[in-house]
């Protein structure tokens, strides 16, 4: 397996080889991305629909094909306890998941499946280590897997003098959009 090395330039060329990754009876989720797999040693053809990092959720349909194996969700690090959910075909199975990171279900799979993932991206601030002298006592602001930040062209203040509630309330709003990708039009 591949993982982010050198100056992270590559990573991005990676991305599509390991939205999904298989072994001989396992398929895995790695990325939330809107997108289609053929996985032609099984003869089953998976399209995912995603609004993500935006959307809290992603769909898993099974477009073409059947057959018994295990599907594995990747649940990110970031997702707090209880804040995971899985369903197939509208029912909830248990969304925890191995040591690994991943939520499994093993099932005989057929055209039509759904597989439906809703992660919460509730707001919350990360603190810097405080081995890194250059961000000690500094925060971030994240909202699942995006990082917000503030610079001085874009703020009328020096950022590096703001100070932040210890703990801020974050009101998250909703706006219209529409992401085209990989064929599939998703509007959030």
């Amino acid at each position: 397996m591949w993982c982010c090395v050198g100056t992270g330039m590559e990573n991005h060329g990676k991305y599509g080889q390991f939205i999904y990754t298989h072994d001989d009876n396992s398929l895995y989720v790695n990325l939330f991305v809107a997108s289609e797999l053929d996985w032609k040693d099984r003869g089953v053809v998976l399209r995912q629909e995603t609004a993500f990092p935006y959307g809290e959720t992603s769909r898993i349909v099974v477009a073409k094909g059947k057959g018994q194996f295990e599907l594995k969700v990747r649940k990110p690090s970031w997702v707090a306890d209880g804040k995971f959910a899985v369903t197939v075909n509208g029912k909830a199975v248990s969304a925890q998941a191995d040591a690994d990171g991943y939520v499994s279900v093993d099932r005989k799979w057929k055209k039509g499946d759904k597989v439906s993932v809703h992660f919460d991206m509730e707001p919350r601030t990360v603190k810097a280590h405080g081995k890194v002298e250059a961000d000690r006592g500094r925060v971030a602001v994240e909202r699942g897997p995006v990082v917000y930040c503030a610079e001085w062209p874009d703020n009328n203040c020096d950022v590096l003098s703001v100070l932040m509630n210890r703990n801020p309330k974050f009101e998250v709003e909703k706006a219209s959009m529409t992401i085209e990708n990989a064929g599939v039009t998703v509007t959030h």
